[in-house]
């Protein structure tokens, strides 16, 4: 992945929204990314879970494990399988 200016601020503000996990109120920052998932365009929503989410969870399912990360690895697997196994096709709209 090329890093240019534009994704190196996508970066920064995953990292603080990743510390606002580890040291803030985890409930209450967890339910303000999914309101605002929930509340965006339907169009971005989809675009959201194909361009993002799908590859993500490939490439949690394709990258190594430990203790600590071992069941979102593992729960990766089991959800790009239920997306393979369906032949499930997110198209832009």
């Amino acid at each position: 992945m090329q890093h240019t200016v534009e994704n190196k601020h996508v970066e920064r503000a995953f990292e603080a929204l990743v510390n606002e996990l580890e040291s803030g109120d985890r409930k209450g920052v967890a339910d303000a990314v999914k309101l605002a998932i929930r509340r965006t365009h339907r169009t971005h929503q989809q675009l959201f879970m194909k361009l993002v989410l799908v590859p993500a969870l490939q490439q949690f399912a394709e990258g190594g494990s430990d203790l600590r990360n071992q069941a979102s690895v593992s729960l990766a697997k089991t959800l790009l399988a239920a997306v393979v196994q369906e032949d499930i096709y997110l198209p832009f709209i």
